[in-house]
């Protein structure tokens, strides 16, 4: 069925825009923004997915707040229409394409609202294309870019407001069926000068999927990442990390440590509410539950300092660490 998208140049196969070349249910279009405030107090992840083939729109917000973790989820039918970008308060707009966005979301009953502004940080990085099969189905056939940018406008969490963010967005696009993935470390680190994204996936036998990204200067320069190792510690008797390490090289040749610490962890959920960390109760059963840890970092780049983020995707187990995170399904 045609739609809104049709009138506009952007056809790629002999169908309606509405139409993408793979029936696979996990095809999916969509974004992800994190941030981080300079002053280490807040994080918060913003994602929003199109999946054609189940008609269906999706939208998450996740805020880590001092002890408290706020989650709002969002559906609705797409109804042949990808061009509009909201469900329910959340509206997203594309300003000026490859550098500037709005966000916009306002809900009472959990004390949040935002009005914000993402600017770019030069020019975004293209990853390769990572495809990989399980027993012979492609499982994770995606195209992804990531662009490091500050947040303008106006964050509003309770009687607290904050005005100037850091963070990175992600734009893919393609299948990616999380059930049949293992496990993966996505990067996100914003320093003075240059920014570092760098994505990992591994089975949870160890066998490599991809490695890719790169450190990203502000003079534009890029130096590919070409391998990467990590080591990670976790808090006592726990399966959220508490630091981690990783050493890279790059195609220029160079060799370096990266060195995190997590200060916030925001436990990925798709269920609303608002959970108090502070609680033992409620902390042992986000740490023993969630699959994805999308956690707010300092960073220490062989003595430049660095805030940002690292994913860490743990539903199929870790060859390195199969007791603290075994296989969830």
């Amino acid at each position: 069925m045609i739609g809104p998208a049709d009138e506009y140049f952007c056809h790629q196969i002999v169908a309606p825009a509405t139409q993408v070349a793979s029936a696979d249910r996990n095809w999916q279009d969509r974004f992800y923004f994190n941030f981080n405030d300079p002053a280490k107090e807040l994080s918060g992840i913003l994602a929003m997915g199109f999946f054609p083939n189940l008609n269906l729109f999706q939208g998450i917000l996740n805020l880590a707040a001092g002890d408290k973790l706020i989650c709002k989820n969002y559906f609705r039918p797409i109804h042949n229409d990808r061009l509009r970008v909201w469900a329910g308060s959340l509206q997203v707009e594309v300003k000026e394409p490859m550098r500037r966005w709005n966000l916009k979301l306002n809900e009472p009953g959990l004390n949040v609202a935002l009005d914000l502004a993402f600017a770019g940080r030069g020019e975004p990085f293209e990853f390769g294309v990572i495809s990989w099969e399980r027993d012979g189905v492609k499982v994770w056939d995606q195209c992804h870019y990531t662009q490091a940018g500050e947040f303008s406008g106006t964050l509003q969490v309770g009687d607290r407001s904050w005005h100037r963010l850091v963070g990175v967005r992600d734009r893919s696009w393609g299948i990616r069926n999380l059930a049949q993935l293992d496990f993966w470390i996505w990067i996100s680190a914003n320093f003075e000068n240059f920014w570092l994204t760098a994505w990992l996936g591994e089975t949870r036998a160890g066998q490599l999927i991809t490695i890719d990204g790169a450190v990203c200067g502000d003079d534009g320069s890029r130096d590919e990442i070409k391998s990467l190792s990590y080591e990670i510690g976790f808090r006592p008797g726990m399966r959220t990390p508490a630091s981690s390490s990783y050493l890279i090289t790059t195609a220029s040749g160079r060799k370096f440590r990266l060195k995190a610490r997590a200060l916030h962890t925001i436990y990925v959920s798709i269920h609303n509410g608002i959970y108090d960390l502070a609680d033992p109760k409620v902390l042992s059963e986000r740490d023993r539950t969630t699959q994805i840890f999308d956690q707010t970092q300092e960073f220490d780049l062989e003595g430049s300092a660095g805030i940002g983020m690292i994913e860490f995707f743990v539903m199929g187990g870790c060859h390195r660490y199969p007791e603290t995170w075994p296989a969830m399904r």
